[in-house]
C-alpha cells in the first residue's frame, strides 16, 4: 500500500483538496491581502504540491497580522472593521471523534471572507460533466471522498468513510460511510449515494469520460446495508484502492431522475463545508461556510474551513486581474512558476483518473496557482 501512496505522488492529478503539502495562513489584516507560509515541506512534497493544488483550503483565518493581543481591528478597503470579538475563539467539540490534522492550528479561528479571482466563468460548475479546474476547486469544497491521504504521512484517513477493509487479494474494498454524515437538507448521506455516483459517472449518456477511465476497472459497487459499500475491481491494479477509495456521494434523493448533463450552475444539497450562496453570471459566484457541517464532529477538520465567505470574481483578463489584486479588490492572487507550469501541464493529461492523491483541502490554497508568493510582490521564475 506505501508504494502505491507514493506513486500516487507522482503522476495523480489532485483535484481534492484533501492532500495537503504545504500549509497557508490567511490573514484579514490592513491592508494585507497575500498568504503566509506556516510550514515548508522537502523537495518531493513540493514537487507534489502542484498537484494537490487543486486547492486545498485549509482556509485558516487568523487575527491582526502584527500584535495579536493588541485588539486593533484589520479595515478592509471598505472600511469593514474585523476585530478579535468578530472571530471568538470557538471551543473543542467534546463529540467530535479521531485525530487531529498536525498541519491546521487549533487556534485558527472561523471569520471573515476572502475575495479571489475566478478566472474566467466556466461553462458549468460541474467538474464531472466539463472538467476545469475552478470548477474542481468549487467542486471539492462542496462533496467529500470516502477516503483521503494524510497530509504529512504516507497512510489514509477516513473522510466520508470512517472504516474500510481490503480483501486479501487486493481486489475487493469494503467501506462504512461515517454514520454521523448527512447532507444540506439534513437527510442522512447512504451507501446508495455512493452507487449513485458509480451510476452517475457510468451511464453511457453522461459526458463524464475522463471520470469514467478508472471507474471501468470495478463493478457496479454493490450495497451490503445502507452504510456500508463494497467496491470490487475486475483485475489487479495498483491504483485499485485509491480508485474506490475516491468514490464520492452524489444525493440520489435529489438528482435521481435529472439529466445530469443539464446540473451545471445549481448545487442546492452538498456535503461538503461549503455551499453555493449567491452566483451572477459573468460576474461572481461566492460560497458560504457551513457551520452545520457534519464533517465538523471530526477532529480531522478542527482549524480548517474557516472563511465564513469566498468570493470569486470572473475576469477574461490575466493582466487585469493583477492590475485588481493591486488595487485591493482581490486579496490574494496567484503567481505561477515555471515548475508549477510545467506540472499543470503534465497533470491536466490525466486529470480525475487519480483524484484522491488529494482533495487535500485542508490547506493549500487555489487549484490554479501551484505555488504561491509569500508577498505582495510580482515576481516570475524561468
Amino acid at each position: 500500500m506505501r508504494s502505491a501512496l507514493n506513486a500516487r505522488y507522482s503522476y495523480s492529478t489532485s483535484y481534492s483538496l484533501r492532500t495537503i503539502l504545504s500549509s497557508f495562513v490567511f490573514c484579514l489584516s490592513s491592508n494585507l491581502s497575500i498568504l503566509s507560509f506556516m510550514k515548508t515541506f522537502s523537495l518531493r512534497n513540493l514537487l507534489a504540491v502542484p498537484m494537490a493544488a487543486a486547492l486545498a483550503f485549509a482556509l485558516v483565518a487568523c487575527n491582526e497580522s502584527g500584535d495579536s493581543k493588541s485588539g486593533q481591528a484589520a479595515k478592509s478597503k471598505k472600511g469593514t472593521a474585523v476585530s478579535e470579538a468578530d472571530c471568538p475563539i470557538l471551543p473543542l467539540d467534546s463529540t467530535a471523534t479521531g485525530e487531529f490534522d498536525p498541519i491546521a492550528s487549533k487556534e485558527a479561528r472561523a471569520c471573515g471572507s476572502i475575495t479571489l479571482w475566478g478566472s474566467a466563468m466556466p461553462k458549468s460548475f460541474n467538474m464531472w460533466e466539463d472538467y476545469n479546474s475552478f470548477s474542481a476547486e468549487l467542486m471539492n469544497m462542496m462533496f467529500e471522498p470516502l477516503v483521503s491521504l494524510h497530509t504529512t504521512e504516507d497512510r489514509e484517513v477516513g473522510i466520508l468513510a470512517d472504516k474500510w477493509e481490503v480483501s486479501e487479494d487486493g481486489k475487493t474494498f469494503t467501506f462504512h460511510v461515517d454514520p454521523r454524515a448527512k447532507w444540506s437538507d439534513g437527510k442522512a448521506i447512504t451507501a446508495e449515494d455512493v452507487q449513485f455516483y458509480y451510476d452517475v459517472i457510468m451511464d453511457e449518456k453522461n459526458l463524464t469520460p475522463i471520470f469514467k477511465v478508472g471507474l471501468s476497472r470495478f463493478e457496479r459497487p454493490e450495497v451490503v446495508d445502507s452504510l456500508t459499500v463494497r467496491m470490487t475491481a475486475k483485475e489487479s491494479h495498483w491504483g485499485n484502492f485509491w480508485e474506490a477509495a475516491g468514490m464520492l456521494a452524489f444525493p440520489k434523493h435529489v438528482w435521481g431522475g435529472k439529466d445530469f448533463n443539464k446540473i451545471r450552475y445549481e448545487f442546492p444539497v452538498v456535503s461538503g463545508p461549503y455551499i453555493i450562496k449567491t452566483f451572477r453570471e459573468d460576474r461572481f459566484v461566492e460560497l458560504q461556510r457551513r457551520s452545520d457541517w457534519w464533517g465538523f464532529k471530526k477532529n480531522w477538520n478542527h482549524g480548517k474551513y474557516n472563511f465564513q465567505k469566498i468570493r470569486y470574481r470572473f475576469m477574461n483578463d490575466q493582466t487585469k486581474a493583477l492590475e485588481a489584486f493591486k488595487k485591493q479588490d482581490f486579496n490574494a492572487y496567484a503567481i505561477y512558476t515555471m515548475l508549477s507550469r510545467r506540472a499543470r501541464l503534465s497533470s491536466s493529461a490525466s486529470t480525475t483518473r487519480n483524484r484522491l492523491a488529494s482533495r487535500a483541502w485542508q490547506s493549500t490554497f487555489a487549484s490554479r496557482s501551484s505555488r504561491m508568493s509569500a508577498s505582495v510582490a510580482h515576481f516570475r521564475t524561468s
